[in-house]
């Protein structure tokens, strides 16, 4: 079982400063992210354990291993990525306006 008391705690911590996205994928078995571990997270996020700031997506065709399947799966989280930062970006454009200046690679 996933041990509710060390997700509390950092999640707390953190998600009291800056949302939190987190991308589960539904190619499996995947015993390192398995789904059930986000399902305990939307249910401590709607009972107040973790801050609302927590944001969890499952993305059916994600395949854990996404890094060494770059053609099918880097595509998917990248996306995924860019998406949630101009998400985030647009909800809180006031905080983010001044203070923080995103780079990236990709």
């Amino acid at each position: 079982m996933f041990s509710f008391l060390i997700q509390e705690i950092p999640f707390g911590v953190i998600g009291n400063k800056s949302p939190i996205a987190i991308l589960y994928g539904g190619v499996g078995p995947d015993q390192w992210a398995p789904k059930f571990h986000m399902d305990e997270l939307v249910h401590m996020r709607s009972n107040g354990r973790i801050p609302k700031s927590v944001h969890c997506t499952f993305h059916a065709d994600l395949k854990h291993d996404f890094v060494v399947n770059t053609e099918s799966m880097v595509p998917i989280v990248t996306q995924y990525v860019v998406r949630t930062i101009n998400r985030f970006l647009s909800d809180t454009r006031e905080y983010w306006q001044d203070s923080v200046e995103i780079r990236s690679r990709l």
